[in-house]
């Protein structure tokens, strides 16, 4: 059964409540609207700045290895526009090799690593 980007989110959110608190802003920044794409842009903003500042923290690593599994099985299990969702606005913004973070990108499974490849050559 595949997912559509309203359930992904839904479950994403639900699933993750340390992403709460950037729903909660999200929300109040766009009328209670949630913007798929922009939410999603938002919460790479967020990964990438909680690894550049925990590295060496075992749990934020355990939180972000959990949260980019999710989202590598929601790209795999969902709809055609979840997965042009997860595509464009999660991996294509992740940094890029050079870029601060771009380390973050060995928590990556097989089907966001091949997008990432698609989408930066």
């Amino acid at each position: 059964m595949s997912i559509t980007p309203g359930e992904f989110i839904e479950s994403l959110t639900s699933s993750f409540p340390e992403l709460r608190s950037l729903l909660e802003t999200h929300l109040a920044d766009n009328a209670g609207e949630v913007l798929h794409h922009v939410f999603l842009g938002e919460v790479v903003f967020w990964l990438v700045k909680l690894y550049s500042a925990h590295k060496g923290d075992h749990e934020s690593m355990l939180l972000i290895h959990r949260l980019i599994t999710f989202i590598e099985d929601a790209f795999v299990r969902g709809d055609e526009a979840t997965q042009e969702l997860i595509a464009v606005s999660f991996v294509e913004n992740l940094p890029s090799t050079g870029e601060p973070g771009a380390s973050i990108r060995q928590f990556l499974g097989p089907a966001l690593e091949e997008q990432f490849q698609r989408l930066n050559w």
